[in-house]
């Protein structure tokens, strides 16, 4: 038994579909399979679970403005960073929006962690050494709603690849990565992020194919 992970973005109008934007952790798929397609990873490979509250499903209420109120400013602030502790105004501590055990959430390669400390040293780090001019925050569509918020930008960053990362030699190119991002959030701080970023898209920018890579594995 295998679970794909994915992330679904829809455009409705009159109503019907007239678009949807899907990520697909396929890299992850290869590494239920046995066929992990990276030579490591930062964080811990876990089934994203369920919201710690359950009540995902319909969360319905008026807080929806408030909390994507939240995720915004979060991720302004988030463009700044101090390249020596790879902190950022606005996070944690007194007046942060990240709750104190957050949890992240995140796609084959980069996996889940725990807390602040967690983040940066499972993904932020390594990211932002690789990808130090990463801008993000293109997003066509934010969502609120009760406890949740949701945004998404196709691509939503845009960086040069500056330094080595998932085991792959940087070479300068520029590079784009679409991202989802869905969290919940409960007394003015973030508790939960579910993270979906397209790794099988990027590594192929890169000049990486996941797909051919795990098939010659397979094969050889």
């Amino acid at each position: 038994m295998t679970f794909l992970r994915a992330g679904e973005f829809y455009r409705v109008e009159n109503g019907r579909i007239a678009e949807a934007r899907i990520i697909l952790d396929i890299p992850d798929m290869l590494r239920q399979a046995g066929r992990f397609p990276f030579p490591f990873s930062y964080g811990s490979e876990i089934t994203f679970p369920a919201p710690a509250t359950q009540d995902g499903l319909l969360p319905g209420g008026g807080n929806g403005e408030a909390t994507l109120d939240i995720v915004e400013g979060m991720l302004a602030d988030l463009h700044a960073f101090d390249p020596k502790t790879m902190s950022s105004p606005g996070q944690t501590g007194a007046g942060g929006r990240w709750g104190e055990d957050m949890m992240w959430y995140g796609p084959a390669g980069i996996g889940s962690n725990y807390r602040w400390d967690g983040f940066v040293q499972d993904h932020r780090e390594s990211f932002l050494r690789a990808f130090p001019d990463r801008k993000g925050g293109n997003h066509y569509c934010r969502i609120g709603d009760g406890d949740y918020a949701a945004v998404s930008g196709w691509p939503s960053m845009t960086m040069t690849w500056k330094g080595d990362y998932l085991g792959e030699t940087a070479d300068g190119r520029p590079l784009t990565l679409r991202v989802m991002d869905f969290y919940r959030c409960s007394g003015g701080r973030i508790r939960e992020n579910w993270v979906m970023l397209d790794y099988t898209d990027l590594l192929q920018q890169m000049g990486v194919d996941l797909i051919a890579r795990a098939t010659k594995e397979r094969d050889a």
